[in-house]
C-alpha cells in the first residue's frame, strides 16, 4: 500500500471530498482485512443524542465517511470481516456533545450509544459486537494505528500497521503511511498487541 494525503480543501464541494475521505478508508480496510484492528485513543468520535426524537447520530460528516466505508466493505464481503477499536478511555471521555441541552461527558453514555448506532444503521445486521466490537486500553497510547490481526496459529498477531495521522472526528486533512522498516514494524506491533491483550470490553468498562 502506497502512502496516501488527503486534504478536504483539494475537493470542489465536501460531499466529494468525504466520498473520497470513505473510498479511502474502504481500501485501507481491503487491505488490511478480514480482521482489523484499529487503536485510537478517542474511538470514533462522539456520537450525539437529539432531544425531540432520541434518534442517535455521528457529529461529523468524517464520521460518516468513516462508517460508511465499515458498512460498504462489510456489505461487499458478506460479512465475513471484523472490526475491533481500541480507544483510550481517559482521552475519550474529555469529549462533550451539545444538543441543545443535552451535554454528553460520561464515557459509559459514549460506550452505550456506540452499539445502539451501530445496530440501528443496518438491520437485521448487528455490528456490534458482531462484526464491529470496541475495547478499552488500560494504558495510555497517543499514536493512531491500524492494523491486520493474525490468529492463524491459534495465538493473536498484528501485521501490517498503518499510521493515520488524525483522529476520526471533524478531521480536515490526514495521512495514511504504512510502516515498512521490519524493526520499526516489530516494535510497534508488540506493544499494540500487548495493549490490546489487556484492554477491557464495553462491558467490562460499564460494569466495573
Amino acid at each position: 500500500m502506497k502512502p496516501i494525503t488527503w486534504y478536504k480543501s483539494n475537493y470542489f464541494s465536501d460531499n466529494d471530498a468525504y466520498m473520497a475521505l470513505s473510498d479511502i478508508f474502504y481500501d485501507l480496510f481491503n487491505f488490511l482485512g478480514p480482521d482489523i484492528i484499529i487503536f485510537d485513543p478517542y474511538f470514533i468520535g462522539p456520537i450525539q443524542e437529539h432531544d425531540a426524537t432520541n434518534a442517535l447520530s455521528m457529529v461529523f460528516e468524517d464520521q460518516r465517511a468513516f462508517i460508511n466505508a465499515i458498512g460498504r466493505y462489510l456489505f461487499e464481503s458478506d460479512f465475513t470481516v471484523k472490526f475491533t477499536i481500541c480507544g483510550y478511555p481517559k482521552r475519550a471521555k474529555t469529549q462533550i456533545i451539545k444538543d441543545n441541552s443535552s451535554v454528553l461527558t460520561k464515557l459509559e453514555d459514549l460506550y452505550t450509544r456506540y452499539p445502539i448506532y451501530l445496530n440501528g444503521i443496518m438491520p437485521p445486521k448487528k455490528l456490534y459486537p458482531n462484526f464491529v466490537d470496541f475495547v478499552a486500553s488500560n494504558d495510555e497510547f497517543h499514536n493512531r494505528y491500524y492494523f491486520s490481526r493474525d490468529t492463524s496459529d491459534g495465538s493473536s498477531s498484528l501485521l501490517k500497521p498503518i499510521v493515520v495521522t488524525n483522529s476520526i472526528g471533524n478531521i480536515k486533512e490526514v495521512d495514511i503511511v504504512p510502516v515498512n522498516d521490519e524493526l520499526q514494524c516489530a516494535m510497534i506491533c508488540s506493544k499494540y498487541i500487548n495493549l490490546l491483550s489487556g484492554a477491557k470490553s464495553i462491558n467490562e468498562v460499564l460494569n466495573g
